[in-house]
């Protein structure tokens, strides 16, 4: 029985010290994304008070007369002489048109991945399916929109039995209830080591408000992003229904290897 119990503890010392001390925390070093809640839509205010119409428009009051004397100036007298009207205030100066809209399409050598991590090591993953597009003013970086689409359902990981569990787990992705997650950018700012995408994240049912950093770079026809995060997948109600959840942490890297190559270029507005 004690010959037992001593085997017991030492495998359990071994997964905890010996082959998770082997494994480097893939979190650690790396940015976290911002998540937050999306801030309900304002109510509409009050409806504006109707004005009377037809029979119900008020009889406008007659207007004054002014004295007689004030009417037509005496014989040999000239009336005082009316202001001139106002010149008008020339117009702002017209604004200096963006350059053509470009449109990008992902390209197939991009990659969307992961990285899970628990207190054994890190399993890595992905999915092998997706489509995004991309649009710029001319070579500016900072208009660009983008947006992407993700097939949950080409989950992939290194090890067959994870990705089972991530497909159908209760909890985990859950591809049959929730089949596509979808990214769509509000805005693309320069920051001092790059620049932060912002925008709403809609996976595993939660749409979050969220911003990381990403290197992008826009040259010719060819548009690259790079950026590698972490994300709390408990923000997007991804849990474990076990208790192997408590040793599952909740951070995620997201690693995001995106090529895109331009589609047409059309006029600003069109």
């Amino acid at each position: 029985m004690k010959r037992t119990l001593c085997i017991g503890l030492g495998v359990c010392l071994l997964i905890l010290f010996g082959l998770a001390s082997g494994c480097a925390d893939p979190t650690k070093g790396r940015p976290a994304a911002d998540v937050s809640d999306i801030p309900p839509a304002p109510e509409p205010g009050p409806s504006p008070t109707p004005q009377p119409t037809g029979d119900q428009a008020p009889t406008p009051a007659p207007q004054a007369q002014a004295p007689a004397e004030l009417q037509s100036a005496p014989a040999g007298q000239e009336q005082a002489a009316s202001p001139a009207p106002e010149t008008p205030a020339a117009p702002p100066p017209a604004a200096v048109a963006a350059g053509p809209t470009r449109k990008f399409k992902f390209s197939y050598d991009s990659s969307v991945g992961f990285i899970g991590y628990n207190m054994i090591g890190g399993r890595e993953g992905g999915f092998a399916k997706f489509d995004g597009s991309a649009t710029a003013n001319g070579d500016s970086i900072e208009s660009l929109q983008v947006e992407l689409t993700i097939d949950m359902k080409s989950v992939f990981s290194d090890a067959e039995l994870l990705t089972k569990k991530l497909k159908g787990d209760k909890g985990l992705f859950e591809v049959d209830k929730y089949p596509t997650a979808t990214f769509k950018s509000t805005a693309v700012t320069k920051s001092d080591t790059g620049y932060t995408v912002a925008g709403t994240l809609n996976l595993h049912g939660a749409e979050k408000a969220i911003s990381f950093p990403a290197n992008i770079s826009l040259s010719g026809n060819e548009l690259k992003t790079q950026a590698e995060f972490t994300l709390n997948r408990q923000d997007f109600g991804i849990v474990y229904q076990d208790t192997g959840d408590y040793f599952i942490k909740d951070d995620v890297v997201v690693k995001l290897d995106i090529i895109a190559k331009a589609e047409e270029a059309v006029s600003a507005g069109t």
